[in-house]
């Protein structure tokens, strides 16, 4: 950033972030593990196993936004049917 604001984030620069994330559909790999709330190797793992897609044009690797919320989705069913499948055998 230039100008007085250097090294601070404005409301302004916010909005214009959210815009940016809201308009793009597909994410590189640091806005995914910053979505997903992990670092980037752990990202690159997941995808290398085929947990998480991954879109390629050329040589630049995006991450879509539906696939990272379909693993979210998927991970947090596993948890709760691993909860309830403890329940019942007990």
């Amino acid at each position: 950033m230039t100008g007085r604001n250097r090294g601070f984030v404005t409301v302004t620069d916010i909005k214009k972030h959210e815009k940016v994330a809201i308009m793009s559909k597909l994410m590189t790999s640091k806005q995914a593990a910053e979505y997903l709330c992990i670092c980037e190797r752990k990202l690159w793992s997941l995808s290398k196993s085929g947990r998480i897609k991954t879109v390629r044009i050329d040589r630049a690797v995006r991450f879509d936004i539906a696939d990272l919320d379909s693993f979210i989705e998927q991970h947090k069913k596993r948890k709760l049917n691993e909860e309830v499948e403890k329940i019942c055998k007990n």
